[in-house]
């Protein structure tokens, strides 16, 4: 081995942890750098709002690990997700959101989420999850596992919208939060035609009729409608 590989190994096992957060909310940016600085002080942790960011700061650095929210503006964080895990497979990314488990967690980790937490759980569990991925494990909490032991399960036991595929079910969101067709397709860059159809497919699969009957599936289901950004 030369002298060469030698120090630049040495730098390798030295370095700091490099973690980037992605949040479109500056206080929760910074609260959770704060936390991250607390208990890794090492670190050395970037900072983005949405996918543009998130991009620009990996072509200037390399990063160890992503916490990454769903609910951002533009390109939603499970579209962000899966195309950084095109992009670099081997990243670690953990999602770090306020949509609860029941909604999204098995989304995220089909997509290649390496752990999922909200934002109500302890700073001893975050810290939990930031080591375990940085080592390359997985962190699946108590409520992730409840919902992917469901998962599992035979589709005749799913509730009718975890069927739906997630651009489905991006529809489903803002349809039940109120918005129309033509705003839906102006959101998710579609045509209004094509949100129709998607519409379409989600009165049947959900057995339903109306605009009115999908708000009233998302409350008696407990699902957010606030824009996700998906």
């Amino acid at each position: 081995m030369t002298e060469a590989t030698k120090s630049r190994e040495h730098s390798d096992s030295q370095r700091s942890m490099r973690i980037l957060i992605v949040d479109d909310h500056p206080i929760v940016r910074d609260a959770v750098r704060h936390l991250v600085l607390t208990e890794f002080p090492d670190a050395d942790v970037g900072l983005a709002s949405n996918a543009g960011e998130t991009w620009t700061h990996l072509h200037d650095s390399t990063c160890d690990l992503i916490l990454l929210d769903i609910g951002l503006p533009g390109t939603n964080g499970l579209e962000l997700l899966k195309s950084l895990k095109t992009e670099s497979p081997a990243t670690p990314i953990l999602i770090l959101t306020g949509y609860a488990e029941e909604q999204y967690a098995v989304r995220a980790i089909r997509a290649g989420a390496s752990g999922y937490l909200t934002k109500e759980a302890a700073r001893e569990e975050l810290t939990t999850a930031i080591r375990m991925l940085a080592t390359g494990e997985t962190y699946v909490s108590e409520g992730v596992k409840r919902e992917l032991f469901r998962a599992v399960q035979s589709h005749a036991s799913e509730r009718p919208h975890q069927t739906l595929s997630d651009r489905e079910f991006a529809v489903f969101c803002r349809l039940a939060a109120g918005r129309t067709v033509c705003e839906v397709a102006t959101e998710l860059s579609l045509s209004p035609k094509t949100v129709s159809t998607y519409r379409s497919r989600l009165f049947l699969k959900l057995d339903i009729h109306t605009n009115q009957d999908l708000v009233r599936y998302a409350i008696e289901h407990k699902l957010e409608t606030g824009s996700p950004g998906l």
